[in-house]
């Protein structure tokens, strides 16, 4: 009887798993509230399974691939916060070089949007990221990434190298309440590489509000969601389509924009995507020129981001 109450309890025991993953900043470390604990309470859990003879706990994926998963991320990764009287950055080098948090001091909005705790590879999603891919469809090449520089409150580099021996050197840098950054990609290997650069921003939108940049300074305001349509999508804007230089996703509650800027002569595509699954959330997504890197060659992707005060 006991053996089939616990067999029952596993769905809610999983859950309180899940939930206990829920990451956090604090003392200097992203991590959750009690790694160790949650580490041996995992060991546990994964041995029952085992017991009943379960081979999966997502259709089609062997529980292995849950185990290394887990066991990959459920460490403390050290942060660095770069900080003024107007934003507060909070960087995770480990995590793809990722701003994971990032504070409006005057309304103390976190702008960024936090993936939740059961979903795939967390805790390295969400917030803001760069990566390189072989094209514009194929999926992001895996990188380790790392700590470079650190200059608080002001600065910080990332380093990180792709599965094709690219390097990537990602510059936060804070300056009077705009986060800038600047990726410098070089080919450090012996033969040409083609890619492309995708810098990406996962941004909360409770009211999915959208603007874009144009021309001579102006806003115009688009939507990106109609009544009735599909909970979540996408769009791709190119050529003469692109923002001029700036777009941004709204924040109505605080009176404010998040507005990326980039150099329109670097950006080939721009791409917005949504969702309204849980909480609603905005990417903004930049797009470098399909390059052909010769060895020792380089090539930077520009993109700043801040909040704007609106009337």
């Amino acid at each position: 009887m006991r053996r089939r109450v616990a067999k029952a309890r596993l769905p809610l025991d999983y859950y309180e798993l899940i939930r206990e993953r829920t990451f956090q900043f604090r003392d200097g470390v992203y991590a959750p509230a009690d790694a160790t604990r949650l580490r041996q309470r995992l060991e546990a859990f994964f041995n029952m399974l085992r017991g009943y003879g379960m081979q999966s706990i997502h259709e089609g994926q062997h529980f292995d691939w849950d185990e290394s998963q887990w066991a990959k991320y459920l460490k403390p990764f050290p942060f660095v916060t770069l900080e003024d009287d107007k934003l507060r950055a909070d960087i995770v080098p480990e995590l793809n070089g990722r701003v994971l948090r990032l504070i409006d001091k005057p309304s103390g909005l976190d702008l960024v949007h936090h993936p939740r705790p059961g979903e795939r590879d967390y805790p390295n999603g969400g917030g803001f990221t760069v990566w390189v891919q072989a094209d514009y469809k194929s999926k992001p090449l895996a990188a380790t990434w790392r700590l470079a520089n650190a200059a608080p409150p002001r600065e910080a580099v990332v380093e990180g190298i792709a599965a094709n021996g690219l390097r990537l050197f990602r510059t936060y840098r804070l300056e009077n309440g705009v986060l800038r950054s600047t990726t410098r990609v070089e080919n450090p290997t012996a033969q040409p590489i083609e890619f492309v650069i995708q810098a990406r921003a996962f941004l909360s939108a409770p009211e999915l509000g959208f603007s874009f940049g144009e021309a001579g300074g102006a806003w115009t305001d688009r939507t990106l969601r109609a009544p009735g349509t599909p909970p979540a999508g996408s769009q791709m804007f190119g050529g003469a389509a692109r923002p001029a230089g700036a777009w941004a996703v709204w924040r109505p509650e605080a009176g404010l924009r998040l507005v990326n800027r980039f150099s329109p002569e670097q950006v080939a595509r721009c791409v917005v995507d949504w969702s309204v699954r849980g909480a609603k959330r905005s990417s903004l997504n930049l797009y470098s020129p399909r390059a052909t890197l010769a060895p020792c060659e380089s090539i930077e992707l520009r993109s700043d981001y801040h909040a704007m005060r609106v009337r």
